[in-house]
């Protein structure tokens, strides 16, 4: 994967990678083709530069400065922001204040139970979406009272609350539900925010 240097505006999603499993790059390089603004945080880093992959924003602890910079040296432009806050939640905060509008984050299983209290959190804020290894997680905030997507037969989802009604769906346990055939599911909810993870969503 090479550098981007397109002009870009707010409207198209930003791209935040908190980590990249080898198994996730071809779904990067998908979503870079939207040219999106790419920001960093330390544990992403090393495999972007090894990919060669142009970084936008680089949001790191003050105490790795040094090392971030030296990885990071040959990129051009770049922003470098050292906070001693919480890295996800000053990435969206700063995305938010420049008026980008969407995010994609990236990030491995175990930080998304991790992070899920800061993802949803921003999800009132910004239109989001996480992808993980094996699945996608779409956040609607409270102005959504659901959701429809065309998805493939037997594809596994996990709701992060009961639904109202729902189309195209069968129950398993819990919040675990399967689609019956291929074509659009319909997921209604009442009021407030959720999600909707595609455990089956596979990086190909």
């Amino acid at each position: 994967m090479s550098s981007h240097h397109i002009v870009r505006d707010e409207q198209e999603p930003a791209l935040i990678l908190l980590d990249l499993a080898d198994s996730m790059f071809d779904r990067v390089g998908e979503l870079l083709e939207w040219s999106p603004v790419v920001v960093a945080l330390p544990k992403a880093i090393p495999k972007l530069v090894e990919a060669q992959i142009k970084v936008d924003w680089a949001v790191f602890e003050p105490e790795n400065e040094q090392k971030i910079r030296a990885y990071l040296e040959w990129q051009f432009p770049i922003s470098y922001f050292p906070t001693s806050s919480s890295l996800l939640e000053f990435a969206f905060q700063e995305l938010i204040a420049k008026n980008h509008k969407a995010v994609n984050v990236v990030l491995n299983q175990a930080d998304f139970g991790k992070r899920l209290p800061v993802l949803e959190k921003y999800a009132e804020k910004i239109d989001l979406v996480a992808y993980l290894p094996n699945s996608r997680v779409a956040f609607l905030n409270s102005n959504f009272g659901g959701y429809e997507k065309w998805l493939l037969a037997a594809t596994k989802l996990e709701l992060s609350r009961e639904p109202l009604r729902t189309k195209n769906m069968e129950s398993l346990t819990g919040n675990l539900w399967k689609v019956i055939e291929n074509g659009t599911i319909s997921i209604e909810m009442e009021g407030g925010s959720f999600w909707v993870k595609e455990i089956t969503y596979y990086w190909t």
